[in-house]
């Protein structure tokens, strides 16, 4: 159980990381090595600092939070700077309908989790759903049309 709360812990983490994308090796490629350097160095002090204090307190747990907090830190900060330095703001308006996806396979997975089916089973069941209703969500918005291209491009 403790592992499990860690395992989710560190998922938060991954998904804050996800979501900022390559920021890093952005930062890299504009010749801003020495302040990507700089970021890794300061948010690795921090992350062995709070894990010493938060293993000692929550154990795994502790860490979980200690490491899902400096990959989450580090990843805000890239943005921030392409944002600053680059000019670049890596969202759009048109990322709204992978959010609003997102959150209406929520019920499925809930509801997945607790179905009374081998779990290979489960598995196949609770996918494919949740593919189907965000796919559905995402046509219901309406394709951009990148999207469109990417279909045509499929096709031929």
């Amino acid at each position: 159980v403790v592992a499990e709360t860690a395992l989710v812990v560190l998922g938060a983490g991954q998904l804050v990381a996800a979501v900022a994308g390559p920021s890093g090796y952005l930062l890299t490629m504009a010749e801003y090595e020495r302040l990507e350097l700089l970021n890794t160095i300061v948010v690795m002090i921090l992350n062995v600092i709070l894990n010493i204090i938060l293993i000692r307190q929550y154990g795994i747990v502790g860490a979980a939070i200690a490491t899902s907090f400096s990959l989450a830190l580090i990843n805000i900060i890239q943005l921030a700077e392409i944002w600053y330095l680059l000019g670049i703001h890596p969202y759009s308006k048109a990322y709204y309908k992978g959010v609003v996806a997102a959150f209406a396979v929520i019920p499925v997975l809930a509801w997945g989790v607790k179905l009374p089916l081998p779990n290979i089973v489960r598995l196949v069941v609770t996918g494919s759903l949740t593919l189907l209703l965000s796919l559905s969500m995402i046509w219901y918005l309406g394709l951009s049309q990148t999207d469109s291209l990417l279909l045509q491009s499929l096709e031929e």
